[in-house]
């Protein structure tokens, strides 16, 4: 019988090699598992990218990528990269490699440019190859779920790879609509930090809105449904019949390549390149009481009504300059000013009294407690915790909140059995401080830079030695005969309760800067996560891989997932008896706040576990 097309492609005389993705893929994947609000179509992405360089998973096809249709990938058979592997004149030498598998992951992570990744290559539907992945390796995988998978896949694929289904151009009130940031996707990059982005400055985009002949508005949306932008750029029809795009705002940098590749598709003028003086005619007689911040045609003829670029025309007579933001026009009166070296309008400049110079508001600094200006050239930080801008020589940095913290609001702690110091804002210290005993001196620390003794309710820094013992090996030998039963510790969290103080929680919550998707104030969900996260909390062996010892933010995208993954997946069952099977909630938060909250759950284990036996035994498990 004649093999089907489908049974062909997949023949090779190599079985079972590590899956290899393409970046592109990878990263797409990604996009799938992030963007994606149906559960199951998130879990299957995720579940497909993981299968890529795992011991657990392999096919007799590899090196996958994307290609130029929106359900389709490519594959190559592993007997044609067998064949390269045993041919002594392929570069680099196979003589480097010890086995296949070495040089098929050399191909597959490092070497991305080599031709098994061009060439002799097959294409088969993203379904039937998802399908195969799981099936090869005894993954069932439901048929709905796949389906739905398919097609989020492929609207994705038009969307990202598609330009005109993720920009479009729109005018009028619709300019209005998505210069407000609520309309944005995110608050951050030159997007979010627009000054044009509140609803107070509204009003002042009637030139926009007023004169859609010559003006629209680029726009690029988040996702396939189209209610939020990720960037924004002003399209001008010049008198001489140029399109020209102003400057481009986005959330990601990277999406400002996108735009110019638009632009140039569209032939517009991309101003951040050299161009020459354009002129914009306007409608006649038309008067405006506010005016927008503008990029570069700020030059505005208000007796002709025209916009140009020409900044030689201003100051003089009949003309405005368009670049304040508070909804105002500048005329000629100016002030010279050191920082920018060059004459600003007076509308547009502050004075900073600490270095006698005037500097433009938009880049000056507001000192808050001192209800003050300050120039960019002075030394200046920004706290989170005082949610503002301070001196240098006015705060102190605290390693632990990673912020800087007004000076006359902190109180120092102990870090460690050695003395060293740090700071944090005195207003946890009722809440969040612990007492430990140094030699006889009672100091003040947290709960994250010790340990507590299980026989005694007494705290030691988790660096303390005694005779020359570690602190922990002490206490393990204390309750060495100890049985651990985890079935009891997992019975004991599941039908006793604990008294969880809302104020400790949420000052600790704000020190570890814990933001999550799920309401906080929902006390019976949240102390079923600080149940479930205390029994999942990594044990020693977890400890010595660097989780989760390490400070948020060191490590990589790849460690904060395995983590989430890790504690999520260490007992399942358990995750959504604790949490009334609403486990979802936590699992839609982002791999750093999960990481967090096991963070911060250190400081409730005596709290929840507050059966002396139970603490022992869960003690000796995740210590021994």
């Amino acid at each position: 019988m004649i093999k089907s097309f489908i049974e062909y492609i997949f023949e090779s005389k190599v079985n079972g090699v590590t899956i290899y993705y393409s970046k592109r893929l990878r990263d797409f994947l990604y996009t799938i598992e992030k963007i994606s609000t149906d559960v199951e179509v998130a879990r299957l992405a995720s579940a497909l990218r993981f299968s890529e360089n795992s011991n657990q998973m392999s096919l007799d096809i590899t090196l996958i990528d994307l290609t130029d249709r929106n359900d389709m990938v490519s594959f190559i058979q592993a007997n044609r990269i067998l064949r390269k592997f045993d041919d002594k004149d392929s570069k680099p030498s196979p003589d480097s490699f010890e086995n296949f598998e070495d040089y098929l992951k050399f191909i597959g992570i490092i070497d991305t440019s080599n031709t098994l990744w061009k060439e002799q290559r097959g294409e088969v539907g993203i379904g039937k190859f998802t399908r195969k992945v799981f099936k090869d390796n005894n993954y069932p995988v439901v048929d709905s779920v796949l389906e739905k998978f398919v097609n989020f896949f492929k609207a994705t694929f038009d969307f990202e790879y598609n330009l005109d289904q993720k920009m479009e151009l729109v005018k009028g009130e619709d300019i209005r609509k998505w210069y407000l940031e609520s309309n944005y996707s995110e608050r951050k990059g030159q997007l979010g930090n627009s000054c044009m982005r509140y609803e107070k400055c509204q009003k002042y985009l009637d030139i926009y809105v007023k004169n859609p002949e010559v003006c629209s508005l680029l726009v690029m949306y988040s996702d396939q449904n189209k209610t939020k932008i990720c960037g924004r750029a002003l399209i001008w029809k010049t008198t001489d019949n140029i399109h020209v795009m102003d400057r481009i705002y986005t959330v990601n940098d990277y999406d400002i390549e996108v735009f110019r590749k638009y632009a140039v598709s569209k032939e517009f003028i991309d101003t951040s390149k050299a161009f020459k003086v354009k002129k914009i005619q306007l409608k006649k007689d038309q008067v405006y009481d506010y005016y927008p911040y503008m990029d570069n045609f700020y030059i505005y003829n208000y007796k002709e009504f025209f916009l140009t670029n020409d900044s030689d025309l201003w100051p003089s007579t009949g003309y405005y300059k368009l670049q304040n933001t508070d909804g105002t026009n500048s005329s000629d009166d100016t002030v010279w000013s050191d920082y920018h070296d060059e004459w600003i309008h007076r509308e547009d400049a502050v004075y900073c009294r600490n270095v006698r110079d005037w500097v433009l508001s938009d880049e000056a600094i507001w000192l808050d407690y001192l209800g003050i200006h300050a120039s960019p050239a002075e030394e200046t930080v920004y706290s989170e915790w005082g949610d503002g801008s301070y001196y240098l020589d006015d705060v102190v940095h605290s390693e632990v909140m990673n912020d800087y913290i007004p000076s006359g609001e902190i109180i120092s702690i102990f870090v460690n059995a050695y003395g060293d110091e740090d700071y944090i804002a005195k207003d946890f210290a009722k809440n969040a401080l612990i007492t430990v005993d140094i030699e006889g001196e009672e100091v003040k620390t947290l709960n994250k830079f010790v340990v507590v003794d299980p026989t005694t309710g007494k705290y030691h820094f988790v660096d303390e030695k005694i005779d020359g013992v570690k602190i922990q090996d002490v206490i393990l030998g204390k309750i060495s005969d100890i049985e651990v039963d985890k079935e009891k510790i997992k019975d004991f969290l599941i039908n006793n309760d604990f008294k969880l103080s809302d104020s400790k929680f949420r000052d600790i919550v704000s020190m570890y800067r814990v933001w999550t998707n799920f309401s906080l104030s929902n006390s019976e969900f949240v102390h079923g996560v600080i149940k479930y996260l205390i029994y999942a909390y990594p044990d020693k062996d977890g400890q010595r891989n660097g989780l989760p010892r390490i400070p948020a933010g060191s490590f990589s995208y790849q460690s904060h997932q395995t983590f989430k993954n890790s504690m999520l997946n260490f007992d399942r069952e358990l995750l959504d008896k604790l949490t009334d099977n609403k486990a979802e909630l936590l699992e839609k938060n982002s791999h750093d706040t999960v990481y967090k909250l096991t963070c911060i759950v250190q400081s409730f284990i005596q709290d929840v576990l507050h059966d002396p036996e139970i603490y022992k035994m869960w003690y000796k498990w995740k210590n021994s």
